[in-house]
């Protein structure tokens, strides 16, 4: 990047490398080399670039719609979690008097299969009532969740997702 702003073409090289080793480095590293070339009137040689940001950006896109729902006919997979995090959830989980059971899975993904898309399935004791809304928020500040976990509260719209779910 130092080197594109010194106007040394060799900074190009450097980019497209971490680029290709860092797939997050994909799109701003485009975006650098697309303006360095735009700047010297380069549109041809600046269109692949541009196209590298546009093929990422899709497959980040795909990635984010399929991890936004998790239905039924989806399917889940072990959590695969590690015994440390799985105590760290245990003992979160104990101190809500209402809860009753938790199931963690993970849903199969095509996109970028190596980042989990976690849902985190929980149950009320029968005898306990509480909005929805209301345990989902206590449920992550108690496990201390990420945002970009999803936390199903059970309910009857919820039935044929817990079924399918939590056979994982």
């Amino acid at each position: 990047q130092i080197l594109l702003h010194q106007g040394d073409e060799s900074g190009i090289a450097m980019i497209d490398t971490v680029m290709q080793q860092d797939p997050n480095a994909i799109k701003p590293g485009a975006v650098l080399i697309h303006e360095f070339l735009m700047e010297r009137g380069r549109a041809a040689e600046a269109q692949p670039w541009i196209d590298a940001w546009r093929a990422r950006d899709d497959l980040e896109r795909r990635a984010a719609a399929e991890r936004a729902e998790f239905r039924p006919k989806d399917e889940y997979l072990g959590h695969g979690v590690d015994d440390a995090q799985l105590a760290r959830l245990r003992e979160g989980c104990a101190s809500l008097p209402w809860l009753g059971k938790v199931w963690l899975v993970r849903k199969k993904v095509e996109v970028f299969p190596e980042q989990p898309a976690y849902l985190l399935l929980a149950k009320p004791r029968w005898y306990k009532r509480i909005k929805a809304a209301k345990a989902e928020t206590e449920l992550r500040q108690a496990l201390d969740l990420a945002d970009t976990l999803t936390v199903a509260i059970y309910s009857s719209d919820l039935k044929a997702l817990f079924k399918r779910a939590t056979k994982a």
